[in-house]
């Protein structure tokens, strides 16, 4: 059997396990700098969309370079993981607004997601460790590679466009025309050698419409994310995000006091010469965790796969979680409901204020 064959065969034994495990696709990049996003990513930067989140800009190196996190890296592999509904089952966020219960971002509404997809990654990851090295035991598959799951510098999602599952949408997810918008990413950068996704295979996977001929530049003249998110958090006709106008960021990630965030948030319309158009404010919307406002407005969810049942345990309670239960709710009740999930990164405290906020009287 000749190397190609050989590579072949070996990316192919990664996919069907990537599948047994329950992710939707998988695809491969050769490990190279990203030096076109590098640009675009100092650029966000430097025009303060990344807000509060300093971590961004730490390890910046690493960041656009994987063989600085797998010194010999030489292929970066891409699973999606999908953690919605699929296509016109996606009923909960009605029953919640009928309850009256504030809304929570859909890919928090069961574990924690870093977890589940990591140990699975890691299994691929042995199957990679055992068909090329002699010692196939744990230790042999952290020496053939590493698993990332939105916990590292790592460009997930222009991995993923590079591998050849998507592209990426003026609201700045990822959109897979296989396999809809609702779609964690996992990486594997590996030592080993496996055969890359070409541009010219793209023909062969349909990603290009009548009236798209670039599988990164698919929107169109489709405008529905930039017009939902009523903050205008989605700038330069989208492709462009700044936190500092988001519900998501301001919910979850901020940790400045309330009036700071929403300070500049206004600031952030001024500099864009948005003063008249400041929208209904940051906080005053039904979500108190997250937003997913220009996510479901993509015309993309009709074909998302249904999600992972460990990323939909609370739902039914989320959905029945009135002001008032949130609001009585202690720190013991809520590490017992919510202490494996992705809820935490707030905090009881964090997601109370949120609620104050959005029901403070104006």
């Amino acid at each position: 059997m000749s190397e190609t064959e050989t590579k072949k065969e070996l990316f192919e034994k990664i996919k069907a396990l990537s599948f047994e495990l329950g992710f939707v696709a998988c695809g491969c990049a050769k490990s190279e700098e990203l030096i076109d996003d590098e640009l675009f990513y100092v650029t966000s930067k430097n025009a303060g969309f990344f807000a509060g989140m300093e971590y961004l800009s730490r390890n910046m190196e690493k960041r656009f370079n994987p063989g600085l996190l797998v010194p010999g890296a030489k292929s970066v592999l891409v699973f999606l993981a999908p953690f919605g509904r699929a296509a016109g089952q996606n009923g909960i966020d009605g029953k919640a607004v009928k309850s009256n219960a504030p809304l929570v971002s859909e890919f928090a509404r069961g574990l924690d997601y870093h977890t589940v997809i990591r140990n699975k990654l890691y299994k691929i990851l042995q199957l990679i460790a055992k068909e090329t090295l002699k010692d196939s035991n744990a230790a042999g598959a952290k020496d053939i590679g590493r698993a990332f799951i939105d916990s590292a510098p790592v460009m997930e999602r222009a991995w993923a466009v590079k591998a050849g599952l998507g592209f990426i949408g003026k609201n700045n997810f990822l959109i897979s025309p296989e396999h809809g918008i609702k779609n964690f990413i996992g990486i594997i950068i590996t030592k080993v050698e496996l055969p890359y996704f070409s541009p010219a295979q793209i023909a062969d996977k349909e990603l290009l419409t009548d009236d798209n001929s670039s599988a990164t530049s698919k929107c169109g003249t489709c405008s529905k994310c930039i017009n939902a998110c009523k903050n205008g958090a989605l700038r330069c006709n989208g492709y462009a995000f700044d936190a500092r106008r988001c519900t998501s960021y301001a919910t979850i990630e901020a940790r400045e006091d309330a009036e700071e965030i929403k300070n500049n948030s206004k600031k952030a319309a001024a500099d864009d010469g948005l003063t008249n158009n400041e929208g209904p404010g940051i906080f005053n919307s039904k979500w108190i965790f997250g937003c997913d406002e220009c996510m479901n407005a993509c015309p993309w969810n009709r074909i998302n796969k249904e999600g992972w049942p460990e990323f939909r345990i609370n739902e039914k309670l989320l959905s029945k979680a009135t002001v008032k239960w949130w609001q009585n709710l202690d720190e013991h009740e809520f590490k017992r409901f919510f202490g494996d999930t992705p809820l935490m990164r707030a905090g009881l405290k964090k997601i109370q204020s949120n609620i104050s906020e959005k029901y403070k009287k104006r």
